[in-house]
């Protein structure tokens, strides 16, 4: 059975590694086109290499998102590589683990500027064509903080940014549905990925895999009915 994402034309930002990269593989092997970002080439030129059977559905622009000239210039180069994008999957993200004491204001400006304004950004810049179309889907990354205050001390700058992004979702679902354009947010606790191997407070026997992330990605973004699933909260079965 064709796929629903067959053809759809998809930026994904933090696509080199974990959850964005499980994501990139699920929507290539779907028929999307997809274009990955990520702020170093290293990562890029592998993930193009891993994925280099999917040929030229697979384009990669390097950018740094803490950086709003940066962000703009992405925007720029995936509407001059690709044209109009279906699917804007807002997945790039920081975890800085801080006290509030020995918090400063380049950790809390740098996590702010990942993982909520280039989202809100990239967001704004793509949902005009989206609005035009009347059609698209965009899906923020979220966490389980975005609940809570983190579930653990030192989450002072991670769980305001994940606030602020699922406060973000909520306010573009109620702007955006009458556009036939769905927004959503998935909000995993506890995955796998190079972000968690420092947390020493939680069984990382009890994680989640990126893959299952993607596959809750996907099955939003295929979802067509009248009934829409905009968001979505996995918690690790034996936490």
């Amino acid at each position: 059975m064709k796929s629903l994402m067959s053809s759809k034309k998809c930026l994904v930002t933090g696509a080199s590694r974990g959850i964005g990269k499980s994501i990139v593989k699920r929507l290539l092997e779907a028929g999307s086109l997809v274009v990955a970002t990520a702020s170093t080439d290293d990562g890029l030129t592998a993930l193009k290499l891993e994925f280099s059977g999917f040929g030229e559905n697979l384009l990669v622009i390097r950018a740094d998102l803490s950086l709003q000239v940066e962000v703009e210039l992405l925007c720029q180069s995936v509407t001059k590589a690709v044209g109009e994008i279906d699917v804007l999957i807002n997945n790039a993200g920081i975890l800085c683990l801080e006290n509030l004491e020995n918090s400063s204001d380049e950790m809390l400006r740098k996590s702010f500027e990942i993982n909520f304004f280039s989202a809100f950004s990239l967001s704004r810049y793509f949902s005009r064509a989206m609005v035009s179309n009347k059609h698209g889907a965009i899906i923020n990354m979220c966490s389980s903080s975005a609940y809570t205050g983190g579930g653990a001390p030192e989450h002072c700058i991670y769980a305001s940014t994940k606030h602020a992004l699922l406060g973000l979702t909520r306010a573009l679902d109620e702007e955006l549905r009458q556009y036939n354009i769905r927004v959503g947010s998935v909000s995993p606790a506890g995955v796998a990925t190079a972000m968690m191997s420092g947390r020493k407070d939680l069984d990382h026997t009890s994680f989640m895999t990126a893959d299952d992330v993607a596959k809750s990605v996907m099955y939003m973004l295929e979802a067509d009915g009248p009934g829409i699933v905009y968001e979505m909260r996995m918690w690790r079965m034996n936490r």
